[in-house]
This record gives C-alpha cells, structure tokens and sequence, in this order.
C-alpha cells in the first residue's frame, strides 16, 4: 500500500529565526504576490538555494542579509546569467 502524503512545506530556518513576522511574510510572498505556479516555484527554489548559502556563509536571520550578500551569492549569479543577451 502506498502511503504519500504530502507534506506542509516548512519555514526556512533564516526565516524562522526571525519571528513571526518575518514568517508571515516569507508566505504571504509565495502564496498571495506570485500567482502563477511556474514564476513561484522558479522563485522558490532561487529563495531555497539563497537562504542555503546565507546559512553556509553563517549569516543568522534572514535580517541580517545584507545587499553585498544577495549580489556575491551564487544563486543570483546563476540567475542573472541566463537573463544576459
């Protein structure tokens, strides 16, 4: 017998960390401002894979990313290259 169930998808850690408000956010963004499934599950995994980085680059909450962060992270680099020409 199979048993998926599927799960609820869970706050990223960064996220987490930042409290309640942060959370609400983080969730409103995906569920309310991203419509499409494509776009959102595009920005999704960008988000997944950032936050990941931020963590391996021992940044504390999703507060303390700073613009330098964003434009060194891989992801963005990534990204932006497809986006080029």
């Amino acid at each position: 017998m199979n048993h998926l169930v599927p799960t609820a998808p869970t706050t990223p850690t960064l996220v987490y960390v930042a409290g309640a408000r942060a959370q609400t956010r983080f969730w409103e963004f995906f569920a309310a401002n991203i419509r499409n499934k494509h776009p959102r599950r595009a920005n999704a995994k960008a988000t997944r894979e950032f936050l990941i980085w931020c963590e391996r680059a021992g940044v504390a909450s999703i507060a303390d990313v700073r613009p330098l962060q964003v434009a060194a992270s891989p992801a963005r680099h990534r990204t932006s290259s497809k986006n080029v020409g």
